[in-house]
């Protein structure tokens, strides 16, 4: 036993764990984990993102409606052909029954789909920058079942900024292989600096269980997917088609491994995946032989407990608090409109985001708004500082803008005493790093400006309104209940319907057909012909505008319209994907 003068054993700190019983919110309920440098954001309902400091390791969009984009892993029963996700996203399946369980060091999702009890673990490394997903499957039912497991994740490398404005260009230079010896895939960007640093991305399993087959790949996002559709209707999962074992060159990267695992009746099966980035390929394979055992899951657990206790105490959060700050990491990264500013306020708003940087801000980060008007909302200020120390340890950066909102002569005294909180100066808001707290006066800005900040804020808060928690609490009580979302008739096998060809006599008057389309003699025009089930290659766009207006439609039926610039005045979104072609216009 340690002496008592011994100051270097922590104080075991309770975890507080958030729970849900639904994947279905009003907005999606985020959670974040890091070791400092690589973090893992993820919804209750199994998606999020993987981000290593500045870069995106997967592809991520903010979308409150779909929450559409994370690292997945589907699971199909080999015998009956059911189709299911360790989380609800991607497959949209409802099970039987559904918990999640956030806490600081872990995450956890279970499920129940006939026989078989899912368990998804996920955790981020406290030694390596590397995560790991592990999957439990245990048969609850009389006879064997043969279980097919398959991750899918799309390969980013590259900051999360640049994959947004240019996707397609972005994916163009992610390189795979497959290491045979270590059955691990691999991922590189390939420089266009030479002083560029090279990044390594390695994902590889651990199983534990009665493998049936060997490993399979993929690492084109066209050949998994298929054209036309979309990751929660894959026909590399829907179709039961084995993986191409592709890699290379890929116009569209993705990472995604297949396990076939055996398990006989009240037996259980386990398999481990993990993603670590690495600086080199040496490293890379590095990761592989140390995390390849069975073991080392039960060490990054421990020690990932172990870091989150010492990090905690060196913020000064106590285990509520944590929670009530994931909280509202969650609602910076998803938009959540419980926590903004009233609807007259967002109306009364006529400025735009170039306008944020008169009171130094871009609005390129979530920015929260703390409005403040008394000395005695300091402690809610200073609250708030923990909560930005402890979400930027997770690798969520925000602004943090204190609104001096005091009257006279009471605003000059409160002033000083929150910019020594912010560790900023000046009465009026002034350009500072990313992710900076701010304080500022309300007298000291426009009324347009004030408008424009409390529009731009994705959660406002104010110390008069009591503490955080029941300020979120309160939120949450006034958030409309969700539309519970039922079982997508699509990932049912369907019967086979039998279409009658009437193209015969269509395609007969063009000239050179494809078995798509062909030239018209009489009209001067290109005639595309799709039977059911039937795709081009890639979408095939018609383009009409004039100097003023422009739009664009695909022979999918797909479209999009913009005003002078197709980039920066879109009025409907262009996804830039020519594998799933996500319509924005819809008739």
């Amino acid at each position: 036993m340690r002496g008592g003068g011994d100051q270097s054993v922590p104080v075991e700190v309770k975890p507080l764990t958030r729970r849900f019983n639904s994947p279905h919110q009003s907005t999606p309920r985020a959670h974040l984990l890091s070791n400092g440098s690589y973090s893992v954001m993820l919804t209750a309902a199994g998606s999020g993102y993987s981000r290593w400091r500045d870069i995106a390791v997967t592809r991520w969009r903010e979308d409150v409606t779909c929450d559409s984009y994370g690292s997945y892993v589907f699971l199909r029963d080999v015998f009956i052909g059911h189709v299911w996700s360790a989380g609800y996203q991607p497959s949209g399946r409802e099970p039987e029954n559904y918990a999640v369980a956030f806490a600081d060091d872990w995450a956890e999702f279970t499920r129940n789909d006939g026989p078989i009890r899912t368990r998804l673990e996920v955790l981020v490394s406290p030694e390596d920058d590397a995560e790991v997903r592990r999957v439990t499957l245990t048969n609850q039912g009389r006879g064997a079942r043969e279980i097919e497991v398959t991750t899918y994740c799309e390969v980013v490398l590259a900051s999360a900024a640049s994959d947004s404005a240019h996707p397609a260009f972005s994916k163009m230079f992610v390189q795979t292989e497959f290491a045979a010896e270590r059955a691990a895939l691999l991922a590189t960007r390939r420089q266009r600096d030479p002083g560029q640093a090279p990044v390594w991305l390695v994902h590889f399993s651990c199983l534990e269980g009665t493998a049936v087959g060997g490993v399979q790949f993929e690492t084109d996002r066209a050949r998994f997917l298929g054209r036309g559709h979309d990751v929660r209707h894959a026909t590399s999962i829907m179709d039961a088609r084995p993986l191409s074992n592709t890699v290379g060159t890929v116009l569209d990267p993705v990472l995604a491994l297949r396990r076939r695992v055996r398990i006989e009746p009240g037996q259980t099966a386990q398999i481990a995946f993990w993603t670590g980035i690495a600086a080199s390929r040496a490293q890379a394979l590095a990761l592989v032989a140390k995390y390849g055992d069975a073991a080392a899951f039960e060490r990054a657990k421990t020690l990932a407990w172990a870091q989150a206790q010492v990090q905690l105490q060196k913020l000064g959060v106590d285990a509520g608090e944590a929670a009530v700050f994931q909280d509202i990491g969650g609602r910076l990264l998803y938009c959540d409109p419980g926590l903004r500013a009233p609807r007259d306020i967002l109306d009364a708003n006529r400025l735009g985001q170039a306008a944020l940087w008169s009171i130094g801000l871009s609005g390129d980060l979530p920015i929260l708004l703390a409005e403040i008007d008394a000395t005695s909302d300091l402690d809610f200020a200073r609250q708030l500082m923990r909560g930005r120390a402890f979400l930027q340890s997770k690798g969520l950066v925000f602004d943090l803008v204190f609104l001096n909102i005091a009257v006279m002569p009471d605003a000059d005294a409160l002033q000083p005493l929150l910019e020594a909180i912010a560790g900023s100066s000046g009465k009026v808001l002034r350009v500072a790093d990313a992710g900076a707290a701010h304080a500022g006066a309300a007298q000291a800005v426009s009324a347009a400006s004030l408008a424009l900040l409390r529009t731009a804020a994705r959660v406002v808060v104010a110390g008069r309104n009591g503490p955080l928690n029941s300020q979120l609490a309160r939120a949450e009580e006034a958030a409309p209940l969700p539309r519970q979302q039922r079982e997508n008739s699509a990932s049912e096998p369907e019967d086979d319907a039998v279409v009658p060809s009437g193209l015969a006599a269509q395609t007969a008057s063009l000239e050179y057909f494809n078995g798509l389309g062909g030239f018209d003699g009489a009209t001067n025009e290109y005639v595309i012909l799709l039977e059911e089930g039937q795709w081009t290659p890639a979408p095939w766009i018609n383009v009409i505008a004039n100097p003023d207006f422009g739009v664009l439609i695909s022979a999918d039926g797909c479209g999009s319209s913009w005003s002078l610039n197709a980039q920066q005045n879109q009025i409907t979104p262009w996804c830039n994907d020519p594998v799933s072609n996500t319509p924005a216009e819809v008739v």
